[in-house]
């Protein structure tokens, strides 16, 4: 089989590498706008009106019961049928990744933020700090050691979902791999091919998931 996956690897690389391009193109757009939608919705999360941490909780719980499947294809479908936009399939994927990244990171803050002693905000606002210095100086680099791990987990979990893009006519790898099994018929070595290339994105992940961890632990322990 091994043989036979190295073969269907060379004669198909150029369509390999550009499914490969659409999915990593995918996940970092979506990781840009989820770190910028994350401290938008922990912030939210964080705020002292009962209706912005109510809302946003709402939301929160609303879009993780829902399963990626769906979210993917009622966007793809619903939205050109109710707004006339047409969305291209990439558009759709971003959209509801960079949501659901978006809420995820946000919950992420929130949990490091509320994990840090009180003390740490009345400190900085007894010394003369706005809330955004407050929030840039003292304690965004407190939270950053506790958000780190959890944060790689979602980074990790987002590449594998990516694989769900295909449901909306995105020509990624898990397509195209599709397409040459179709072809040649043989299963076995195109998904595992899949496999092996899926473990390529997210072992480095993982790896600096502990390397980061091991370096900012000592800093999240000086915060004690």
């Amino acid at each position: 089989m091994l043989n036979t996956a190295l073969n269907l690897v060379q004669s198909n690389s150029s369509v390999l590498w550009n499914g490969l391009f659409f999915t990593v193109r995918i996940i970092l757009i979506s990781l840009l706008f989820s770190i910028l939608g994350g401290l938008f919705f922990g912030a939210l999360r964080c705020s002292s009106l009962k209706i912005f941490r109510y809302s946003s909780r709402a939301f929160l719980e609303f879009y993780r019961a829902l399963p990626m499947p769906l979210l993917l294809l009622a966007t793809f479908f619903l939205v050109p049928q109710t707004f006339g936009l047409q969305l291209s399939g990439e558009t759709v994927a971003i959209t509801i990744f960079s949501i659901w990244g978006s809420v995820e990171t946000g919950e992420l803050i929130r949990g490091a933020l509320e994990s840090l002693p009180r003390i740490q905000y009345e400190s900085g606002r007894s010394i003369g700090l706005s809330v955004p210095q407050l929030y840039r100086h003292v304690l965004f680099p407190q939270a950053l050691p506790r958000i780190l791990p959890s944060g790689m987990n979602l980074v990790t979990r987002m590449v594998k979902t990516s694989s769900n893009v295909i449901l909306v006519g995105v020509v990624d790898l898990v397509k195209q791999i599709q397409q040459i099994v179709e072809r040649t018929q043989e299963p076995f070595a195109g998904y595992f091919v899949l496999a092996v290339a899926f473990f390529i994105l997210c072992f480095p992940i993982a790896q600096l998931a502990k390397i980061l961890e091991r370096r900012y632990s000592s800093k999240a322990g000086d915060y004690e």
